[in-house]
């Protein structure tokens, strides 16, 4: 059987700042993990990582991993997006942590003006090689880029997506508060991430009984990235940013599996359906209350 850490086994290595709550003090990690509860809200800190550059190591060969499906989900992903935004001509799209830039492609296919920020050389010579403008580096060192004919300070964007990016980032706040202020008035932030709600759980149980879960071949599904958010933190994190109109939309499962770590295309495909099914019976029964997807999908408009 596969060893289990232990609260002794697992030191702290930062107490950094909640993005939510401001506050800096965090409970013990979870038993078998380095997940750790704030004192003041729901958020999650994964303390893996000493320091930002540390942490974005941790991402800069993504691409490298073989993926499947990008196009079918980056199809889905415009529809959504360009359904939020309708009426608008000539729109100019920022996709942060583009990856191979497939949701700038499909934009791209719609006559957008679009440009990409990537860490991942290997995902930015794939969108380079599709003719798709991409700025190589992370965020916090780069800034947002600026589109074409447009001056710097200006709002330069109509759409700014993050999609699986920001729970990766060392300060999702600062990075929303920097996409909110490049935004034009009215532009749309479109963000998809992890729910903590349901991650965390999954994680916390896997890791109290790894053996278990090896013998009897149970996909691994449960993903905490730097941060751990609830769809109420993701919320609160887009109005602390200024951005107006905060929606949770309902957090379908995008189609196939990426990274191919269900195992089976129809094993994939039954666990997204049972996923959308209990998520959306239990946003219907509650009012909106409840929102049990395994991400969020939620936007935001700038100020008009």
């Amino acid at each position: 059987m596969s060893a289990v850490l232990t609260r002794e086994a697992v030191q702290p290595i930062l107490s950094p700042q909640c993005p939510v709550c401001g506050t800096s003090k965090w409970r013990e990690p979870l038993i078998g993990t380095r997940l750790r509860r704030c004192h003041h809200c729901d958020t999650y800190l994964n303390d893996r990582s000493a320091d930002r550059a540390e942490e974005e190591r941790l991402y800069d060969h993504c691409e490298s991993q073989a993926v499947q499906d990008t196009h079918d989900i980056a199809a889905v992903q415009w529809k959504w997006v360009s359904g939020l935004i309708e009426g608008r001509a000539g729109l100019r799209v920022l996709d942060i942590g583009c990856g191979s830039g497939a949701f700038l492609a499909a934009a791209r296919a719609s006559a957008a003006e679009v440009h990409g920020l990537e860490l991942d050389p290997a995902g930015i010579a794939t969108a380079r090689a599709a003719g798709i403008p991409v700025t190589a580096g992370s965020l916090f060192d780069q800034g947002l880029p600026v589109g074409n004919g447009v001056d710097k300070g200006a709002g330069t964007w109509d759409v700014i997506s993050f999609w699986d990016v920001l729970d990766h980032l060392e300060w999702p706040d600062r990075a929303l508060r920097m996409a909110a202020e490049s935004l034009a008035p009215g532009g749309v932030l479109a963000v998809r991430g992890r729910n903590a709600a349901f991650h965390v759980p999954l994680k916390a149980r896997r890791s109290r009984w790894p053996g278990l879960h090896a013998r009897l071949a149970v996909p691994d599904v449960s993903v905490v990235h730097r941060w751990g958010f609830s769809a109420s933190g993701w919320s609160r994190l887009l109005v602390s940013a200024g951005l107006t109109d905060v929606r949770l939309s309902p957090g379908l499962p995008t189609p196939g599996d990426r990274y191919g770590s269900l195992q089976s295309r129809s094993r994939a495909a039954l666990l997204k359906s049972v996923a959308a099914v209990v998520g959306t019976t239990a946003r219907v029964l509650t009012g909106g209350r409840s929102y049990l997807y395994p991400s969020v999908l939620l936007s935001g408009r700038a100020p008009r």
